[in-house]
């Protein structure tokens, strides 16, 4: 809030949010690798199911990369631990299976446990977090990190939807 505050002080408000989110869009794209990019398009393109999970700040980017994902290939399916029996979805994984994690700082456990669990029944794991030291990274196969300026979720939304739109588009062609 602070550094939107200071924002609002000077003209062009919203122009300014939106050359700090063209920013932090920037950042991202430095920090990942192409050929990590394309091993995740080829994985999740010859996986048999894709699972997507994010819980609290990243469920919203879950829902929504679920749900266009599933426009683009068949047998998605978005994580919901409230309201599904978790451990029968996962004892369906295997070496087919690729599970999209996405998860932000206050880094959940319950979140960090269910792709433990995935990947002890082999499914590949790609994490979209906020640093390459948070605790995703210990199941992940792949890891890409979005970049925020601070350690707020929301700072990082532009760049989070900016990346996980160029992941439905790489699978998309």
């Amino acid at each position: 809030q602070q550094s939107k505050l200071e924002l609002e002080q000077e003209p062009h408000f919203f122009a300014k949010v939106m050359e700090e989110d063209r920013a932090t869009i920037a950042a991202t794209i430095e920090q990942i690798k192409e050929e990590d990019y394309e091993k995740a398009i080829e994985r999740l393109s010859k996986a048999e199911t894709v699972y997507v999970l994010g819980l609290r700040s990243s469920f919203t980017a879950a829902n929504w990369l679920s749900y266009t994902l599933g426009l683009v290939r068949g047998n998605v399916r978005l994580l919901r631990p409230e309201t599904e029996d978790v451990i029968q979805t996962l004892s369906q994984m295997n070496d087919k299976s690729v599970v999209i994690v996405i998860s932000f700082h206050r880094y959940l456990k319950e979140t960090i446990q269910i792709a433990e669990l995935a990947h002890t029944q082999q499914a590949f794991i790609i994490g979209i977090t906020d640093s390459l030291l948070a605790p995703i990274h210990a199941y992940s196969h792949l890891l890409f990190p979005i970049y925020s300026p601070n350690r707020s979720t929301l700072d990082a939304t532009a760049s989070l939807f900016s990346f996980i739109n160029a992941v439905v588009a790489g699978l998309s062609v």
